[in-house]
């Protein structure tokens, strides 16, 4: 499905279905590979002393050890190589990777709920007794099925892309659109997660990497806004300094998830204060303040 939907893509923005094939090949082993490496960095100690492997497990990719953020930013090194390479434009293989890049993003997040991972916290009202409200565990108690909601993220982020391809938008705009999508929800679901997952501390990596996403896309767009305005402008600044706000505000919030604040220990006003961040950071990447080619 991913194969045939980058490779549909690429037909209708006329750059061929064999370099459609090959744009989804090299993206795929390179979102593959980087993946898994970026784990093993990360838990090299875990690798060697835990699960007993050698340096051989690098490449054993049948054995699991990936990111997901690994797999994404893995995932659009290749297409852009791919397009220096055969000499296309660079955000139109974007366009063309990343609505693939999101439907098996949702494939996977649904996926989650047979294998038993991807939930939150516990959840004891019984008239939330079904999903996507709560998720049963294997031992019967129920959670919040956080993967549920990631999963409705990617596809509407996948929906939002396919849109904006057939209404034409500027070359590059529908996978800045989709990668803003799914990165400003993910630093708010991630936080949701009670599985094992990568984490500084309170942190997790997931977060990290999304928040840097939103980062790399709101300069991306600021240089090419102030490119066409020849200067920067009020808005220029404040949308800037927007992003770190709604950065700071998480981080708060995560302290007082955390239980490291003495205050706000309502985890449903942190919640509320949290979404609240994280739907500004998203706004303020994709909001140029004029119209910009």
């Amino acid at each position: 499905f991913v194969a045939f939907l980058g490779v549909h893509v690429s037909l209708r923005k006329k750059t061929g279905s064999g370099t459609g094939a090959m744009l989804v090949l090299v993206s795929g082993v390179s979102a593959l590979c980087v993946s898994h490496w970026l784990f093993c960095a990360l838990r090299w100690g875990y690798v060697i002393n835990d699960l007993g492997e050698t340096p051989a497990f690098l490449l054993t990719f049948w054995k699991g050890g990936y990111t997901m953020y690994g797999a994404i930013l893995g995932g659009m090194l290749g297409a852009f190589i791919f397009a220096k390479v055969r000499k296309l434009n660079a955000a139109s293989a974007m366009d063309s990777l990343m609505p693939g890049a999101a439907l098996m993003i949702a494939a996977g997040r649904f996926g989650e709920h047979f294998t038993l991972q991807g939930r939150g916290t516990y959840v004891v009202n019984e008239a939330l007794s079904m999903i996507p409200f709560v998720s049963q565990n294997e031992w019967g108690e129920t959670q919040v099925p956080v993967y549920v909601y990631e999963g409705l993220v990617a596809a509407t982020a996948l929906i939002v892309m396919l849109v904006m391809l057939r209404r034409k938008a500027p070359a590059g705009r529908a996978a800045e659109t989709g990668l803003t999508i799914i990165s400003a929800a993910q630093v708010m679901l991630d936080s949701w997660r009670g599985d094992e997952l990568i984490r500084f501390g309170f942190v997790r990596l997931n977060m990290i990497c999304a928040a840097v996403t939103l980062l790399g896309l709101m300069i991306l767009r600021v240089m090419r806004a102030v490119k066409a305005d020849g200067k920067a402008n009020l808005w220029t600044v404040l949308r800037v300094v927007l992003l770190f706000l709604g950065a700071g505000a998480v981080l708060v919030v995560e302290f007082g998830l955390d239980g490291k604040m003495g205050i706000m220990t309502d985890n449903t006003l942190l919640y509320a204060i949290q979404a609240a961040a994280v739907t500004m950071m998203g706004a303020v990447v994709l909001i140029d303040g004029k119209k910009v080619k």
